[in-house]
């Protein structure tokens, strides 16, 4: 869904953060609130010493990614 923005050049699933600023020149770093281990902390710190933007995004109320993740595997 993320892709289909028009703003959107390209979406990057990880399995490690970190290896983020190694594998992407990216803009703009978007991230959850609850997203403050030391690996996301060193991402955060090379944004602000590469004039890159953090956006954290808000948890939608209601919304359980980990419920959802449930749901799925119920449906396969």
């Amino acid at each position: 869904m993320v892709s289909a923005i028009r703003y959107v050049d390209e979406v990057v699933v990880y399995r490690n953060v970190g290896d983020i600023v190694d594998e992407v020149d990216f803009d703009l770093f978007a991230k959850g609130p609850d997203q403050s281990h030391a690996g996301f902390q060193r991402v955060v710190d090379y944004c602000g010493e590469n004039d890159k933007e953090v956006v954290v995004m808000a948890r939608t109320e209601g919304i359980s990614s980990s419920e959802l993740k449930d749901l799925i595997k119920c449906m396969k």
